[in-house]
């Protein structure tokens, strides 16, 4: 299958509102977005200080995207993705590999040196990471607090 990407802009919106939903209402993450809550987290992410995001396409139809920003650290620029979606049925075929690397070149080329994320060892996504060159950071740990 052919792939491209290009900058996400505010009119893909909708098209990643549904993406988002589907993705994250199937295993292994069983969440329940409603539209309005997808919107919201999506337009958030979108409007965020230097954010950047890219949309995948196949045969002109959006069937994945990236989303983050980027951050000032001691050791330069880190990118954090907060989101990463690619559509169910085309998970496993290379598509998700081809957007992590498109989204590498374009880092690079703004002089991000790191990128981060936060993904769950629950269904592929970690082996996901794993296999496109991330690891897992020792001296890290995510922390929550109900409140």
């Amino acid at each position: 299958m052919n792939y491209s990407t290009a900058s996400l802009k505010g009119e893909d919106l909708v098209s990643c509102v549904e993406l988002f939903r589907t993705i994250f209402q199937s295993a292994p993450w069983l969440e329940s977005w409603s539209v309005t809550a997808a919107e919201e987290r999506l337009r958030d992410l979108m409007n965020t200080p230097k954010s950047f995001g890219l949309a995948l396409y196949a045969e002109g139809k959006m069937i994945g995207f990236t989303i983050g920003n980027s951050r000032r650290t001691s050791g330069g620029w880190t990118f954090y993705i907060a989101e990463f979606c690619i559509d169910n049925r085309l998970q496993g075929r290379g598509a998700g590999s081809f957007l992590m690397r498109s989204l590498e070149e374009f880092l690079e080329e703004k002089g991000v040196s790191s990128i981060n994320l936060l993904t769950s060892h629950a269904g592929d996504a970690a082996d996901f990471y794993i296999k496109n060159g991330f690891v897992e950071k020792e001296n890290r740990i995510v922390m929550v607090k109900q409140t």
